[in-house]
C-alpha cells in the first residue's frame, strides 16, 4: 500500500472508537443496520451474523464522537467476512458495502472497514477486488 494512502486512511479513523467485550448472535440483518448498531456499541457487543448469511459474518460497531453523541449518525462498522473451506467460490467472496447493508443513516456516510478472511486454503489462491476504493465524504 502506498504511504500516502496509508496516512490518509489513518487520518480517517483517527478518532474512531471500537468498544466490545463479547459477540451476540443475530437472527437477521437488522442489528447491523443504522437503527440498531449504535445500541450494540453502547452495550459493548459485536455482532455474529447467521451462518451462510450473505457477505458479512461479523460486525464490530465503530463510534465517531466528532459526529455528536452516540446515535445512528455517529456509528460505522468493521465488516468481516470469513471463508473457511479448502476451496472458494468467487461468487460468494466480495468486499462488503456498508451502503448495501444499510449501515448508515440515509444521507450519512462514515469511513468503515471491510475485510475478507480466508482460512484453510490448500492451494495458492489470490483474490483481488475489482472495486475501486470509494471516496470518503464526511457530512
Amino acid at each position: 500500500m502506498k504511504k500516502s494512502r496509508l496516512l490518509r486512511e489513518k487520518k480517517l479513523l483517527k478518532n474512531a472508537y471500537f468498544h466490545f467485550s463479547h459477540y451476540g448472535k443475530a437472527n437477521d440483518t437488522s442489528p447491523i443496520q443504522y437503527l440498531a448498531a449504535w445500541a450494540y456499541w453502547l452495550r459493548g457487543k459485536a455482532i455474529l451474523c447467521q451462518l451462510n448469511q450473505d457477505l458479512t459474518d461479523r460486525v464490530i460497531p465503530i463510534h465517531f464522537p466528532e459526529r455528536g453523541g452516540m446515535s445512528s449518525k455517529s456509528i460505522s462498522a468493521n465488516l468481516d467476512q470469513d471463508k473457511t473451506g479448502e476451496k472458494m467460490n468467487l461468487v460468494n467472496v466480495a468486499i462488503q458495502s456498508a451502503e448495501v447493508l444499510s449501515i448508515f443513516s440515509p444521507g450519512d456516510r462514515l469511513p468503515y472497514i471491510s475485510a475478507v478472511h480466508c482460512y484453510a486454503l490448500t492451494e495458492n489462491f489470490c483474490y483481488r477486488s475489482t472495486e475501486t476504493p470509494c471516496t470518503i465524504q464526511n457530512g
